[in-house]
């Protein structure tokens, strides 16, 4: 099951990012070495979190790092158990199999590239064995009342892999696109953070003027407080000195 669901999400690989694969597995040999490697384990995890990055970026699926690793690795495991059939199927029949000149492209990629899934390319079409030959006396009798007819050549899959290959270019471009993509979206986040803290500099001076606005209205009130204080201290001491003048008046009068 586990076969089939790599298998599976294979299928929707595109040959630019296989072409991309095995070039960048040429230039770093150290992913195909697996467990044999002497590489530092985080150096290989930032090799695949490159190459990952990369593939996301061109034409077909985007997967993680440790997805690119397993589904490639499952491609390189078909590849070689598809180039050992055929192996010995030449040894077996004594010469070459028929389909040997196709499977040129797996071979290279065999030798330079981790594994992954079967290609969806021309390459990974089924083998057929070929036709039996007919028997010499019907040869021999044909060619004699017949011009003999020339083998049509085989067509050439791994030129027209060649000819489908991305261009480093058309690589390069897609990659710079992305790089200006992240550009212009970290630019897009600047302004954002610059209008946001603009708006946080108008709000704190605003409640900064509301707070001096709320601390004179106090010392206002204060002062009128004080104000109406002293005018009933001393409304309170006239009423006394009143009271005090009436009660001696009343005591004369009662004398």
């Amino acid at each position: 099951m586990d076969n089939q669901e790599e298998t599976l999400k294979f299928e929707r690989t595109t040959q630019e990012q296989l072409h991309y694969y095995t070039m960048f597995c040429k230039q770093h040999p150290e992913l195909q070495r697996g467990k044999r490697t002497s590489t530092n384990p985080q150096a290989l995890q930032m090799l695949w979190s490159e190459l990952a990055e990369t593939l996301n970026a061109l034409r077909g699926p985007t997967r993680t790092a440790t997805k690119w690793k397993k589904t490639l690795m499952h491609w390189k495991n078909q590849l070689r158990s598809r180039a050992r059939k055929f192996k010995a199927h030449a040894k077996i029949t004594g010469g070459d199999h028929p389909k040997l000149s196709i499977l040129k492209f797996e071979y290279i990629t065999t030798d330079t590239v981790p594994s992954a899934a079967p290609s969806p390319s021309p390459v990974s079409a089924p083998v057929h064995d070929s036709a039996p030959a007919p028997s010499p006396s019907k040869t021999a009798t044909s060619s004699a009342s017949s011009p003999p007819i020339l083998p049509s050549p085989a067509p050439s899959i791994s030129t027209s892999i060649v000819s489908e290959a991305p261009k480093p270019t058309r690589v390069l471009g897609a990659v710079l696109k992305k790089i200006d993509a992240n550009k212009r979206r970290e630019e897009q986040v600047i302004a954002l953070q610059q209008k946001i803290l603009e708006q946080n500099k108008q709000l704190t001076s605003a409640l900064v003027q509301m707070a001096r606005e709320r601390r004179k209205e106090q010392q206002k009130v204060a002062k009128q407080n004080q104000q109406m204080t002293r005018a009933l201290s001393q409304m309170t001491r006239a009423l006394t000195a009143t009271t005090t003048v009436l009660n001696q008046l009343e005591e004369k009068l009662n004398n």
